[in-house]
């Protein structure tokens, strides 16, 4: 079984300019590296993802300016696109930290499903939901679903409307423990 080693970058450097003095071959073999990893750093150095340091690259291994532009505005633009994200969470924790007073993770799935429900007017203004539901880990399912059940009534509101209304019947009745409030609700009155 072979191990995946790691090589530092000095070693990798060290490496390509021996190859590009005795040859790819015989550099790995000199080096007891396989030859693929040492032509993987010779590729490398040719797309300037390894630097080998000023004057070592001949005119043929270097990137035009055009390609190096490319790749610039290729990571300029991923750049961007992760500073916007990285402002939208930050915005979008900055106004639920009165909500959830600790970190979303800590906080059950019922009531970051009731944020979302709240910051998208159940589910109405549906242009950031998936937004949402990626930053506090719920599934986009899961809030739909929780949308469908909130508007179910409560299996137990009839019961609890019963001993809200024995409750309310006399000052007394305040003082009723389970027992009593069970014996109220299977008395007709």
């Amino acid at each position: 079984m072979s191990e995946n080693k790691q090589y530092e970058n000095e070693y990798k450097v060290q490496a390509v300019k021996l190859a590009k003095k005795i040859g790819a071959v015989k550099a790995a073999n000199e080096l007891q590296i396989p030859v693929n990893t040492l032509c993987g750093w010779i590729q490398k150095v040719k797309t300037a993802e390894l630097d080998i340091g000023c004057g070592e690259r001949i005119p043929e291994e270097a990137l035009s300016i055009a390609k190096e532009n490319q790749q610039l505005k290729k990571r300029i633009k991923a750049l961007e696109k992760e500073n916007k994200r990285l402002s939208e969470m930050n915005e979008f924790f900055g106004g639920c930290s009165g909500f959830f007073r600790c970190r979303p993770s800590e906080i059950g799935k019922k009531q970051r499903l009731m944020y979302i429900a709240i910051r998208t007017d159940d589910g109405r203004n549906i242009g950031k939901i998936s937004f949402y539901c990626n930053t506090l880990q719920v599934s986009r399912q899961a809030f739909y679903d929780y949308l469908k059940r909130k508007k179910k009534p409560w299996k137990y509101q009839p019961l609890a409307d019963a001993m809200l209304k024995i409750h309310a019947a006399d000052e007394e009745n305040a003082n009723y423990g389970r027992i009593r409030m069970f014996q109220a609700l299977h008395i007709p009155l």
